[in-house]
């Protein structure tokens, strides 16, 4: 099931869709769109219906490695479908709680997966479940 909700969410190449949800420790919700750089890259990890310990040290491993390597050019985010932020994800990456799914079913991320949005808000890549060195891969071939 979780396969056939992202085939229908957009690929590379697509308009990304908009959704609201809350940024962790801000009050109410807001449009995804109205939260992101646009003068950056986005990456978008979002953890699906089965979040794991595992899962968020990955991300936040992933995260961490990856705003060091690109810090002038590349913003993440973690999208969880939970009210509450993971106490698993370290204070300093930003977490958007996706509680009511909007962003989950706009996405087809019912499962683990990864988007990089373009600044432009067009999807560069996607991957489900993602690897770290295809997306680093990615991410050297556009960024310096």
């Amino acid at each position: 099931l979780s396969a056939r909700s992202f085939e229908r969410a957009p690929c590379a190449g697509q308009r990304a869709r908009d959704g609201k949800a809350t940024v962790a420790g801000e009050p109410g919700t807001r449009s995804l769109f109205d939260t992101l750089d646009t003068t950056k890259w986005n990456l978008l990890l979002f953890d699906g219906r089965s979040a794991s310990a595992e899962g968020y040290q990955r991300f936040a491993s992933t995260a961490a490695a990856l705003q060091e390597r690109f810090p002038a050019s590349l913003d993440v985010t973690v999208v969880t479908p939970r009210a509450v932020r993971p106490a698993e994800l370290p204070e300093g990456l930003r977490v958007m709680l996706d509680a009511e799914r909007e962003l989950e079913v706009r996405f087809g991320a019912e499962s683990e997966c990864v988007y990089v949005l373009r600044p432009d808000l067009y999807v560069g890549y996607r991957a489900q479940p993602y690897d770290d060195a295809k997306l680093l891969a990615y991410l050297k071939g556009i960024l310096r």
